[in-house]
Order: structure tokens, then C-alpha cells, then sequence
């Protein structure tokens, strides 16, 4: 079946599953359409089987874990969850993410390449950790920059840093969005021995101005592969 009717289940764990759909589509499953209580849900390391898209349309998630949570057929991971406070997504094979969580409050994302930017900003947001291990589109990490406006404390990978300071253009005229940002922090993903050397890009001051110059009180810790500088 597609769907589970689950009304009074408040917590869920799906680990190593197989999920298929026996309803001739390769189109998208509701499994969670009948499990309207649900509040807690994590999915790590499940195979997909007959569709392409997983939704998750929960009223009242307020915690949603995702780590490597599916392979197989689905290409995208479709989430609405207008309750949704805390999210962690774990993903290195590349399947796209569509986000409608207006209320959330933490976000913390590890993927190859960059989340797609949400819907709408999130006004709530406190905390963010975005590490991308090869970002490929600088506009596309500037709009999810830009949504991620209203954060307090906010983790960046290197790599989106370096990305940027090579694509200093796009943010000629910009003011910095961070309002209220309390700290920044930039990590690695990759070790230096993964990095070619003209890949190695510095900070340029067109970055470091785009992330801090709304914030001037903001504590900065950056990272570098060779050692570490504050």
C-alpha cells in the first residue's frame, strides 16, 4: 500500500526498509497522509522502490531527522510541515529537497550539492549549519542565504566560502542580510589533499562583507584545511 493509517502514532523510526509502491505509479507516495498525529519522524538508510517522489505532509512534525534516507527510485523529497521546529537532513546522493516549514526554528544540512532555496524565508529561524561538499551554483547559495535572513548562529562550509569568493559579481550591490547574527563559523568539508590547488580560493572581502556587515558584534571563527584562525 501506499499510504499507512497510523492516526494515533506520535513518533516514528524507519531504518534499512524497503518502501515500495504496488499501485502502478511511478509518480509519488503519501505513506504518511493517514499518521496526522505525528510529530517526531526520522528515515535513515531506506531503499525506495516503484515511485520518484517521498512526501511528507505532517500538520504537526515539529522534529524531522533525515540521514541518507532513501535510495532506489526517489529523486525527491517533497516536505511540508507548517509545525516543523527542528530539521536535520544527511544526504550525499543528490536528491532534491523541496521545503515548506515556515516555522522552523534549526536547520542543520550535510549533502554534495546546495539545498534548494525554500518557498518562503524563514522569519524563526536561530540556527543554521549548511556544510555542501562541492556547491556548483553561487546564485543558488545566494537565495538560500538570503531565506536564511533572521538567523542568530550560522555554520557555513568552506566550500560555499570559496564558491562565493569566485563569484564575487553577484554580490555587487548587495547589502549583507544578517541582521541579527550573533556568530558565523566556516568548516572544511573536504581535507586538503582533496583539493586541487586552483580550487583553493581566500575569503574575498566582498564575502566576509556580505556575511558580517549587518552584524558587526558577530563572533567569526573560520577554519581553514591547514590549521585554524579567528
Amino acid at each position: 500500500t501506499s499510504t499507512w493509517e497510523l492516526p494515533a502514532l506520535t513518533s516514528l523510526h524507519l531504518g534499512n526498509v524497503i518502501l515500495c509502491c504496488d499501485e502502478n505509479t511511478d509518480k509519488y507516495i503519501d505513506i504518511f497522509s493517514q499518521c496526522a498525529n505525528l510529530k517526531n519522524l526520522s528515515i535513515i538508510g531506506c531503499e525506495t522502490n516503484g515511485f520518484k517522489v517521498l512526501n511528507i505532509r505532517l500538520p504537526l512534525l515539529s522534529k524531522l531527522e533525515l540521514r541518507h534516507p532513501v535510495s532506489g527510485s526517489v529523486k525527491v523529497i517533497n516536505i511540508v510541515a507548517p509545525q516543523l521546529k527542528n530539521l536535520t537532513i544527511t544526504d550525499f546522493r543528490y536528491n532534491q529537497y523541496l521545503i515548506s516549514a515556515t516555522n522552523l526554528v534549526f536547520l542543520r544540512y550535510k549533502g554534495y550539492h546546495c539545498l534548494q532555496p525554500p518557498a518562503n524565508d524563514y522569519l524563526f529561524l536561530e540556527k543554521a549549519d549548511i556544510r555542501v561538499k562541492f556547491p556548483q551554483c553561487a546564485h543558488q547559495v545566494l537565495l538560500l542565504l538570503q531565506q536564511l535572513h533572521n538567523v542568530k548562529f550560522l555554520t557555513l562550509s568552506l566550500e560555499i566560502v570559496e564558491l562565493l569568493s569566485s563569484s564575487v559579481e553577484l554580490m555587487s550591490n548587495q547589502r549583507s542580510p544578517f541582521a541579527n547574527l550573533k556568530s558565523l563559523k566556516i568548516y572544511p568539508e573536504r581535507d586538503l589533499s582533496e583539493v586541487r590547488e586552483h580550487e583553493r580560493v581566500k575569503m574575498s572581502a566582498e564575502v566576509r562583507g556580505y556575511l558580517l556587515d549587518s552584524s558587526p558584534g558577530a563572533t567569526f571563527t573560520m577554519v581553514s584545511r591547514e590549521g585554524t584562525s579567528t
